[in-house]
Formats: structure tokens, sequence, C-alpha cells
């Protein structure tokens, strides 16, 4: 690793069973599409995701756990007992997880989702009644409630 990465690759597993996810790392997108359980990262993007909160989700038995974890599957074994005395045990916990439907452990089910439930509108904002530092009067985009 004479430029300072790691790149031997690690498989990065959904604990959620699902898919249909994705992240960013160097700006590159990793992406579990929907029903994809595993996929194989470098090293590197490992240690990212268990260093950051980023990856974590509430689940419905009231824990805040990473969604993923890594597998010792052939090819890939000699990098758990590595990453897990770096990072600790619970980058290989691949228990299976039921992500709760809430948001920052507020329930959130009787909150209505999806397309069309907010409106864009733009206000003007007289430049007499903003602050200096806000800068001069221009139209502001807001998202609000749809009545």
């Amino acid at each position: 690793m004479p430029d300072g990465h790691d790149y031997r690759q690690v498989l990065l597993i959904d604990r959620a069973c699902t898919g249909g996810f994705e992240f960013q790392y160097d700006g590159e997108p990793i992406v579990w599409a929907p029903g994809e359980m595993e996929v194989s990262v470098s090293a590197d993007v490992v240690r990212f995701v268990f260093t950051h909160d980023h990856l974590k989700v509430h689940t419905t038995d009231g824990q805040y756990v990473h969604r993923v974890a890594i597998k010792a599957a052939p090819g890939f074994k000699a990098m758990v007992p590595l990453l897990q005395h770096e990072l600790g045990t619970e980058v290989a916990d691949s228990e299976p997880i039921e992500i709760a439907d809430a948001l920052e452990g507020w329930d959130t089910r009787g909150v209505p989702r999806g397309l069309g439930i907010t409106e864009t509108k733009k206000v003007h904002i007289d430049a007499a009644a903003l602050r200096e530092r806000q800068g001069v009067g221009r139209q502001r985009a807001v998202a609000v409630e749809k009545s």
C-alpha cells in the first residue's frame, strides 16, 4: 500500500436484507440495487463506514446499529479478523435487522410521505427587510406543506 490506500476487497452485506440504497465514498456511489444483499468494496470503504454514523439505522427493537456488516466469504476471510480487531466486533455483526419506521428515534408512521406532499413557493423578500449579511432582496424557494 505505497499510496496509503488499502484496496484489499471486503464483502459488505445489507443486514436489512432489502437492498435499494446507496452512499458515497470519495465521490463514488456504492450502490445496492433493490434485492441485492452483497457488495464488494475496499477495506478503506469499510473503515469509512464504521467510523461514521451515516449508515446507522434505528431498528424495531430500539437499537441504533450499522445497516451493513462485513461477511467472511471465500476470498474475503483474511480481512475479517483484521477489521474486527481494528474497528470492533460490530463490523461482523451480520444478524438480520428490521429497520424501524422512525426518524432519529421518532415514530413517523402518521406523517404522510411521497411525491406531491410539498410544493415549492417563491417568496419575495424586500431588501430593506433583510439583514446586511444576507445580501440584496431576491426570490427564495421555500418548501411548504400542501393543504
